[in-house]
């Protein structure tokens, strides 16, 4: 060890212990361990179903299409994209606002103020604060995203309902059963074909950041 100042440095002799397992683990990376047939045969199958919900075919090109276009019209008369959703679909509304209004320069917001949610619950009850967030922050010109898993969420529908008063575009994402009430309430409807909670919001999010990026015009650009 020599100081230098008030620094010190530290030499490791180039025979050490140390020096010889870094040098060994630099040069021989550990292989893989070989994957358990039945954990194979499962991602096979997962990663088939997800293949399959994603599939596209002219009838998602064309819904893509139309949520360009209707988030387009938003901006032009000078509205918003407001994203909802429950649980992971929360979370991917608040991703989807961020990249809307960062990237593709589409004003947008999601409701994941913990003080608004905690609130409004608390006055209106569970089932009903998405709607009295849309009534207090929704303006004429606005557009709702609603996504919802299984479509059923009561809350969700109650947004849509309230949506619909106030003359707002929509657009709703669900999944799981065909008949799901969601399904047919919004201008622009999505529907996964797939009983998997993490396939649907995958296969959610991968459609809208696709619109995302068809409003953009491109599938690569810089973060900022």
């Amino acid at each position: 060890m020599r100081k230098l100042g008030k620094y010190y440095t530290f030499a490791i002799p180039g025979n050490s212990r140390y020096h010889h397992s870094i040098s060994q683990s630099s040069r021989h990376p550990m292989s893989a361990e070989p994957v358990a047939s039945d954990h194979k045969a499962f991602l096979d199958d997962y990663v088939g179903r997800l293949h399959r919900a994603t599939a596209v075919d002219d009838g998602i090109f064309a819904r893509i299409s139309a949520t360009r276009a209707t988030w387009l019209r938003t901006r032009e008369r000078g509205g918003r994209v407001i994203f909802v959703g429950n649980g992971g679909s929360a979370g991917i509304a608040s991703h989807l606002a961020i990249d809307s209004a960062k990237n593709a320069s589409v004003p947008a917001l999601c409701f994941s103020d913990a003080s608004m949610m905690s609130c409004l619950a608390n006055d209106y009850g569970f089932e009903d604060w998405i709607a009295h967030a849309v009534r207090l922050n929704a303006r004429a010109g606005d557009c709702l995203v609603a996504i919802s898993s299984s479509g059923r969420s009561k809350n969700i529908l109650n947004a849509v309902a309230q949506a619909r008063t106030m003359k707002l575009d929509v657009i709703t994402l669900s999944g799981m059963n065909a008949d799901n009430p969601l399904r047919n309430l919004g201008d622009v409807n999505f529907w996964v074909d797939s009983r998997s909670y993490n396939i649907v919001e995958t296969t959610h999010q991968f459609w809208m950041m696709a619109a995302i990026d068809l409003v953009i015009g491109r599938a690569e650009y810089p973060a900022s």
